[in-house]
């Protein structure tokens, strides 16, 4: 398993190290949370680590439970840049919060990636559908369409739907979601380049010493 998508294991398990170390020391969390503010916002660590670090148990699991199974099966989709992609959408996650919402104060999980992850698994899905049955490309629809009832729950109420209550003061930041999953949808959008077709010289020349990349 860890082979075919070996940057979301490492990322999962680099998670789960700095829940159990955060837990033990909790003002370490203070250290690697995203700061909107002051010059704890210019510390470039925060900017990846506060992807990392969660506001409580529930909010670990809950983004841990979708960000490793949709990691897996993107990543062993995606022929390469997948490691470039988890790392643009941090980083633009990062920078919407900071731009866009200054007063937050800090910025803690997953989920934004967890958005990316859910729309490129389901732009994958609908262009592997046009050869499988329709009724495929019509369950993905509906999840959108879930995605985005979600989305507009959290907006509407400022509490995440599924994590619960992430303590006092804390809210959900719907931004973050829209954010990822703009990335996602303008990455796995973009037009498959056609391999360059080689000449019957080319072909010629290296028969018997091609190796297969599947």
């Amino acid at each position: 398993m860890f082979k075919h998508a070996p940057i979301t294991w490492s990322l999962s398990l680099i998670a789960v190290g700095l829940h159990l170390v955060t837990m033990a020391n909790p003002s370490l969390l203070t250290a690697l949370e995203l700061r909107t503010q002051g010059p704890q916002l210019w510390e470039g660590w925060r900017w990846l680590t506060g992807h990392f670090v969660h506001f409580n148990h529930s909010h670990f699991i809950w983004d841990l439970a979708v960000f490793l199974p949709l990691g897996c099966i993107v990543e062993k989709r995606t022929s390469q840049g997948f490691g470039r992609f988890i790392v643009s959408s941090a980083l633009a996650i990062t920078g919407a919060v900071i731009l866009f919402l200054p007063d937050l104060g800090s910025y803690r999980g997953l989920s934004g990636l967890d958005s990316a992850l859910f729309i490129a698994l389901a732009i994958q899905e609908l262009r592997n559908s046009k050869n499988r049955a329709q009724s495929i490309s019509i369950l993905w629809g509906i999840a959108l369409v879930g995605f985005s009832m979600k989305i507009l729950f959290e907006i509407m109420t400022g509490h995440a739907m599924f994590a619960g209550d992430l303590g006092p003061g804390v809210i959900t930041v719907p931004l973050a979601h829209l954010v990822g999953a703009a990335v996602a949808l303008a990455w796995f959008t973009q037009p498959r380049k056609a391999p360059i077709p080689l000449s019957p010289l080319s072909t010629k020349s290296f028969q018997g010493h091609a190796r297969s990349t599947d």
